[in-house]
C-alpha cells in the first residue's frame, strides 16, 4: 500500500509540477509575445517615401504660446481636436472672437516636410495662415486653403515644378475644405453668411475642375476625402443621420459624388483619408480613452485598429506608397508629427521642433 501511494503521490506531485509549468507558460507567454511586438524595431526613416508632407508649422514658442491661450477657452467653444488643430470650418462656425484673435496672432506657415532628412522648407507661394489640403495623384500640385484675400477663403494650387499658384475658387463664399478626385475633379466645401444664417454646400466638379455642382447643402461638412476611382467622397458632419441624440458627435459618412447619389453613414470619426490604392480609409477614432488611428473598407466593414499609444491621435496621412502613416499627436504640451508602419508596428516621432497640424502626404 506504501508503495501503491508513494506512486500515486509522485504522479500528483508531477501532475501538479506540470500544471504549475503550465500556468507559468500562459501567464509568461502574452508577456513574452507583448515584449516581441515592444521590441520590434521602429520605422526607419530611410525607408519612408521620399515625397515631401505638407503641413502647418509654428516654431516653438508661438505653438506654445497658441496652445495656451487655446486651452484658457471655455469648453465648447472651438470644438478642439488636440491641442489648437481642428479643421477650418468648425473652427470658424463655433470658434468665439478671443479664438479668431488667437488665430490671427498665431497664423501657422505651410511647409513641406521631407520625411527621410526632417528638413523643412517654406512654402513661400502661400501667405501665413495657409493650410494645406489635398496633393493630387502624382503629387506634382498641392491644394491649399487661404484667407489672405479680405478675409474670404479661397483654395490654391501650387504647381511644385513651375512654382505657380492659381485660385481655383470664385464668388463671395468660403472655400475651406477640398480634395483631388481622378481626372482633375475636385471637391470642394464651402459656406457663406447671409443674414445671419449660415448656408454651406460641398460641391464636385466635372473633369477637368469644371463646372462645380452642389451635392450636399446646409450640412457642415469637417474633413474630406476623394476616392481614388472617383466612386465616392468621405467627409466628417457633426451629426448622426441614424441617431438626432448624437447632434455633435463627429461620424463620418460616405457620399457618391453627384446631385441625389447614395449616401451612408460609417460610423463615428473624423479626419478620414483613403489609401492610394483606394482600399482603405484611415481615421480618427473615438476610443475609451480619447481617440486613435483606426483603418476601415469604403464601406465601412473591417474596422480596425492601427496600432495605438496612450495620447490622443489626429489628422491621419497615408504615404503615396501606403506603406505608413502619419499623425498629430501630443505628448509634450505641443502637437508633434508621429510616423507608423501601415500594420501599427514601429512608432517613433518623426518631427518634434515647435507644433504642426494638417498634415499630406
Amino acid at each position: 500500500m506504501r508503495g501503491r501511494g508513494h506512486r500515486f503521490t509522485s504522479w500528483a506531485s508531477s501532475w501538479a509540477s506540470s500544471w504549475a509549468s503550465l500556468w507559468k507558460l500562459l501567464l509568461v507567454a502574452p508577456l513574452c509575445i507583448l515584449a516581441l511586438a515592444c521590441a520590434a524595431p521602429r520605422v526607419d526613416f530611410d525607408t519612408l517615401s521620399a515625397e515631401p508632407i505638407a503641413l502647418t508649422h509654428w516654431d516653438a514658442e508661438a505653438g506654445r504660446r497658441r496652445a495656451e491661450l487655446l486651452d484658457q477657452e471655455p469648453s465648447g467653444g472651438a470644438q478642439r481636436m488636440g491641442v489648437a488643430n481642428v479643421s477650418d470650418i468648425g473652427r470658424y462656425l463655433s470658434r468665439s472672437d478671443r479664438v479668431r484673435a488667437v488665430e490671427q496672432k498665431y497664423p501657422g506657415r505651410l511647409v513641406l516636410l521631407d520625411p527621410r532628412t526632417r528638413e523643412l522648407s517654406r512654402v513661400e507661394q502661400a501667405p501665413a495662415g495657409a493650410r494645406a489640403l489635398a496633393w493630387s495623384p502624382d503629387h506634382q500640385r498641392l491644394l491649399f486653403s487661404s484667407a489672405h484675400r479680405a478675409g474670404v477663403h479661397h483654395i490654391y494650387e501650387l504647381d511644385r515644378v513651375t512654382g505657380n499658384v492659381r485660385r481655383l475658387s470664385r464668388g463671395d463664399a468660403n472655400h475651406v475644405l477640398g480634395a483631388y478626385g481622378p481626372d482633375r475633379r475636385l471637391a470642394f466645401a464651402t459656406f457663406r453668411m447671409r443674414g445671419g444664417e449660415v448656408e454651406t454646400s460641398l460641391a464636385v466638379t466635372q473633369p477637368g475642375g469644371l463646372n462645380p455642382e452642389p451635392i450636399l447643402e446646409n450640412v457642415p461638412v469637417q474633413d474630406l476625402s476623394f476616392a481614388p476611382d472617383g466612386s465616392r467622397v468621405v467627409f466628417t458632419v457633426l451629426e448622426d443621420p441614424r441617431n438626432a441624440k448624437a447632434e455633435g458627435r463627429p461620424v463620418l459618412v460616405s457620399r457618391e459624388p453627384r446631385p441625389g447619389g447614395d449616401a451612408r453613414a460609417l460610423g463615428r470619426g473624423k479626419n478620414p483619408v483613403f489609401t492610394p490604392d483606394g482600399e482603405w480609409i484611415v481615421f480618427s477614432a473615438p476610443v475609451k480613452v480619447g481617440w486613435r488611428i483606426k483603418r476601415m473598407r469604403p464601406d465601412g466593414s473591417a474596422r480596425i485598429s492601427v496600432g495605438g499609444g496612450v495620447v490622443d491621435e489626429f489628422e491621419p496621412a497615408v504615404a503615396p506608397d501606403g506603406s505608413s502613416i502619419v499623425y498629430v499627436a501630443n505628448t509634450t504640451g505641443l502637437d508633434q508629427l508621429f510616423v507608423r508602419r501601415f500594420d501599427g508596428s514601429g512608432d517613433r516621432l518623426l518631427y518634434g521642433d515647435g507644433a504642426v497640424a494638417y498634415p499630406v502626404w
